[in-house]
């Protein structure tokens, strides 16, 4: 299933690494966020302009709370009656971010994948270089990180390899992404709290995740309902513990997968960052006008 997703998606991620990106591993995920984002603005205005509305109607919402908070059937009644007045839809908010845990994974699995949809190598050719790499026919094609680590640390194999698959050693050469960004971060490989152990190549890494939790706390901070000074907010118990749980459960994805999926999470938080406080401030010049 995920392959199906997937394909279109690599196909497009190959396009924009070898042209747009100039074979720039780490481009190529920067511009291909974006592709995405802009591929979602559309479903993110509309969330945004209703959590706005949403913040609006607050002080009705809470009002109907205190009159009916014993009786939820009668709350959940009035709720839906000012959600139609204003053309509020309650679930509004929630289609965007559901949205994007499919595409997260297919992400993933393309940056798991390189060879197969960035190089465009069969599962055979992959399979056939993976075993000189010295891993089996079962785990060649979920360990193509892994077999590009091998021929970048073992230049002399790659004609092995190249005559293996009935290629040119300098074809093979190009399919093996270069994975490495800004020549510092290595983002195939995982952040690890232990980064003493190799502090060059994972101390850098470290600020992928730490960037990723400042401005996912940053993007939530801007979502956030802002109280008037004595209003009573009976929602925000929860809406302060989502905002603190989802920054770090942002984080701990980071440290269990390859930090090219943590660039796209920080590159797509700086993108919402920018959005969010750009529609923020064209709709409370407009409330203002009104």
């Amino acid at each position: 299933m995920w392959d199906f997703l997937a394909k279109p998606f690599g196909i497009i991620m190959e396009f924009i690494y070898r042209t747009l990106a100039f074979e720039n591993y780490g481009l190529a995920i920067i511009l291909f966020t974006v592709f995405v984002r802009l591929l979602i603005l559309p479903l993110t205005i509309k969330q945004q302009k209703s959590s706005l509305k949403m913040q609006a109607l607050q002080p009705e919402l809470n009002a109907l709370k205190e009159r009916y908070g014993d009786d939820r059937q009668k709350l959940y009644e009035e709720q839906n009656k000012i959600y139609q007045k204003y053309g509020v839809s309650s679930l509004a908010g929630c289609f965007p971010t559901l949205i994007q845990f499919p595409i997260i994974l297919v992400i993933y699995r393309i940056i798991r994948r390189p060879l197969s949809f960035l190089s465009g190598m069969t599962a055979e050719a992959i399979t056939k270089i993976g075993i000189i790499a010295g891993l089996t026919e079962k785990t060649a094609i979920d360990s193509q990180i892994n077999i590009i680590a091998f021929f970048r640390q073992t230049p002399e194999k790659i004609a092995e390899a190249a005559q293996e698959i009935g290629s040119t050693t300098a074809e093979l050469e190009s399919n093996l992404i270069n994975m490495r960004f800004l020549k510092i971060f290595d983002l195939s490989l995982t952040p690890k709290v232990n980064f003493w152990v190799d502090w060059k190549v994972y101390l850098p890494l470290l600020l992928i995740p730490l960037l990723v939790v400042a401005t996912s706390y940053l993007q939530q901070w801007l979502l956030t309902p802002r109280k008037k000074k004595g209003e009573k907010d009976p929602s925000a118990g929860a809406m302060n513990i989502m905002t603190k749980l989802l920054p770090l459960m942002t984080m701990v994805f980071c440290f269990i997968l390859p930090a090219g999926l943590g660039l796209y999470f920080l590159v797509g938080n700086v993108l919402s960052i920018g959005q969010t406080a750009l529609i923020n401030k064209l709709y409370k010049k407009k409330k203002e006008g009104a």
